[in-house]
């Protein structure tokens, strides 16, 4: 996670290149879906430099360049293991009885080993108007 000086000079280089781009007479850059704007990566680093120093800048960033290598990493060996792997359900009733299973387990309750699937219901057939059958 990025400290709080981090972001803030991260929330003051998009006031600064917002106020620039109006400032050239250019349209604001559009904002992410999370609502913040975005900034070309050479931008933000002449933004940050010239707000933070030379100095300090350089010290921040070889902090979180550690930091990131390790994420970078977990994050590898995360999507290499499939022990844990689980995939997506295929039906309505098939998510909400995992749902169901996690909100047991995020209480603390132990569970035993179980389907995360349920059983089909039964189906039986039965005549509809004379015209033959019909599944319900």
């Amino acid at each position: 996670p990025l400290p709080a000086a981090g972001l803030a000079a991260r929330a003051a280089a998009a006031r600064a290149a917002a106020v620039a781009a109006a400032a050239r007479g250019e349209e604001e850059e559009e904002e992410d879906d999370d609502g913040v704007m975005s900034v070309p990566r050479a931008e933000r680093v002449r933004l940050l430099k010239a707000a933070m120093g030379a100095a300090a800048y350089e010290r921040e960033w070889k902090e979180q360049r550690v930091e990131l290598r390790k994420v970078t990493a977990s994050r590898r060996r995360s999507l290499a293991a499939t022990d844990d792997m689980q995939l997506m359900p295929s039906s309505l009733e098939a998510a909400r009885a995992r749902a169901a299973l996690v909100a047991l387990e995020a209480a603390g309750v132990e569970i035993e080993e179980a389907p995360l699937v349920p059983p089909p219901k039964k189906r039986r057939r039965v005549s509809v108007g004379g015209r033959g059958s019909a599944v319900a």
